[in-house]
């Protein structure tokens, strides 16, 4: 199943058209949002096969695009004269764990130790460049998003029709189905494709950044963003979200992200708006190089949010032009069609785990921080969990709710699709909620055997079709089960190969290991029928540990050295014949 976490190595669907430092910059941080702490799906791509087709060094803007992200916030200025410590009793009598050592909120946020009686060289304070005009409570605010990232189609509001849970109640996760009515759109798409979701922060997140900034009572006020004329900011724009008229509450609701790990110019930033000295002096440590150690600790390992880093230095009181400066922009969730247009016409399904991720201010027993569009639609879809007719549970009063709505749009295309030649054999590999694809790339191939069928075509000319799928036990997450079995029993899929991980009296196996049991029958197909592999799910071990099982298949089949099959798993890469849809 899957999710991002702390995406800061990978990188999102970028294009040919982004190879420059600045596309780099805007990949890194779709993935560093998108991943939320913990948050996404199959549609999030570490390597985008449109980019990995055009030659685009994915490896390399991902480093120039880190060095830019992190590196650029080192930038030295004036040194900042040692101190001995705590200086006032607030900070001095701090509140500590019953071990008497000081908890995780005091460690983060007193000056420390380690810099007693130093001096540090916090980065170049940035140029602000952002004035905001403040509009009379005559004015309209603007109504249509701004334009969305890798959008290859206007953004639509949709009627949620059903919601259901494909995993038990005791299931390590929780996977949820998400099911939209189109016919209202121009929305067209093919299995493989994935769409975006427009998701909001969580509005007691959103009114504790308000009523630290003291705008409580302007939320619905309008402002317009522009560029200061008197900013040192070399070539400085307004950004594409902040641009025409919106809302306070539109700005921090759907703009900016405040959940992403501040960089350290934006720490730099808040020092400046912070009136505590043993704060602001802390929050200096952790923006300076020096203190390098510090922010991995307890900044971006611990992933801290502005909202988390404002909750624990209770005297930062930033303007909105601070935040909107430096926040980053709260990307759409991307996730894959779990559905087939022809199978279901007007129709969007897309599966999803509930995620969660480690949070060190987090108050519940487990310690998780709730994941922000996968928590939001779960709760938004919870009265369609047992329905199937599209609307929602009856009010007191007898009569039926609207439907929730979402918006979505539909994402650029990459070539994880069906091949064109439908005689052409296929081998699909998706453990977890990596299978949502694959679901919709067999509902395709049902519609082609019932047509066939349907014309008393006796021949059929669809090739082989296998799908290797991974979960931990059959009775609690075996994702779309009854679904998968029909495709097998209606000959839309050849062979299903499952392997579990958590099941008593079963031994433990994974797709890997499945895939190399298998090895005769898929070097024949792989080598001899010029089939096309899918592979779909986690990037970070799941992908790696399949291609070395695709290379072992290749090197037995041919008989030909590691080094060599290596080398023959890369050209079927090149020839789109090895496709990934993979995420950390």
């Amino acid at each position: 199943g899957g999710g991002t976490s702390g995406a800061t190595a990978a990188i999102a669907s970028l294009s040919v058209e982004d190879k420059s430092s600045e596309g780099a910059v805007a990949a890194v941080e779709t993935v560093q949002s998108v991943a939320e702490n913990g948050e996404g799906n199959s549609a999030v791509a570490v390597i985008s096969e449109t980019g990995k087709a055009a030659g685009l060094p994915v490896a390399a803007e991902v480093s120039a695009a880190s060095s830019l992200v992190a590196g650029s916030a080192e930038s030295d200025s004036a040194a900042v004269a040692p101190v001995d410590g705590p200086a006032d009793s607030e900070h001095a009598e701090t509140e500590t764990a019953s071990s008497g050592e000081l908890t995780f909120v005091e460690k983060l946020r007193r000056p420390s130790p380690a810099f007693a009686g130093a001096a540090i060289t916090p980065p170049t304070l940035p140029a602000p460049f952002l004035r905001l005009e403040w509009l009379d409570s005559q004015a309209t605010a603007d109504v249509e998003h701004p334009p969305m990232p890798f959008a290859d189609s206007p953004i639509f509001s949709v009627p949620v029709t059903a919601s259901r849970l494909l995993t038990r109640d005791t299931a390590v996760k929780t996977t949820f189905e998400v099911t939209a009515d189109l016919s209202s759109t121009s929305l067209d798409y093919e299995p493989g494709d994935s769409f975006g979701v427009v998701c909001r922060n969580a509005e007691s997140e959103v009114g504790a950044v308000l009523h630290r900034l003291g705008l409580q009572d302007k939320r619905e006020c309008c402002v317009r963003a522009s560029v200061h004329p008197d900013t040192k900011k070399k070539a400085a724009s307004v950004p594409v979200h902040y641009g025409g008229v919106r809302t306070v509450q539109y700005l921090l609701s759907l703009c900016v992200d405040v959940r992403t790990v501040p960089k350290k110019l934006f720490l730099r930033a808040l020092a400046e708006c912070t009136t505590d000295e043993p704060e602001k002096r802390r929050l200096l440590e952790l923006s300076c190089r020096e203190g390098a150690g510090e922010y991995q600790s307890y900044v971006r390992e611990a992933c801290l949010g502005l909202a988390d880093i404002l909750q624990v230095f209770s005297s930062c009181k930033p303007t909105l032009e601070c935040l909107l400066e430096h926040c980053p922009r709260l990307l759409p969730r991307p996730y894959s069609v779990s559905c087939s247009s022809k199978y279901c016409p007007n129709q969007l399904s897309f599966a999803l785990n509930l995620a969660f991720s480690p949070s060190p201010l987090h108050t519940s027993a487990s310690g998780q921080r709730p994941g922000l569009c996968s928590h939001w639609l779960h709760s938004l879809t919870a009265p369609l969990h047992s329905q199937s007719n599209g609307t929602a549970e009856s009010s007191p009063g007898g009569a039926s709710c609207p439907p929730p709505h979402i918006e979505v749009f539909h994402r650029k295309a990459t070539n994880f699709r069906l091949p064109a030649d439908r005689s052409t054999p296929i081998v699909m590999v998706g453990p977890g909620t990596g299978v949502s694809p694959f679901v919709g790339f067999l509902q395709e191939r049902q519609h082609l055997v019932e047509q066939q069928r349907q014309a008393q075509d006796l021949e059929s000319n669809l090739g082989e079709a296998w799908l290797f799928y991974g979960c931990r036990n059959r009775q609690l997450d075996y994702l779309y089960r009854s679904e998968l079995e029909g495709f097998k029993a209606s000959a839309a899929l050849t062979e299903l190969v499952v392997a579990v991980s958590r099941e008593d009296d079963t031994p433990k196996s994974y797709v890997q290991n499945e895939i190399v049991r298998s090895g005769k029958e898929l070097g024949r197909l792989l080598m001899d029928k010029n089939a096309v592999v899918y592979v779909c799910g986690d990037a970070q071990n799941m992908s790696k540990d399949v291609a070395a099982a695709f290379t072992s298949v290749i090197a037995s089949h041919s008989g030909c050295s590691e080094a060599e099959a290596t080398a023959q798993l890369a050209a079927l890469r090149k020839e789109r014949r090895y496709l990934e849809d993979v995420w950390t």
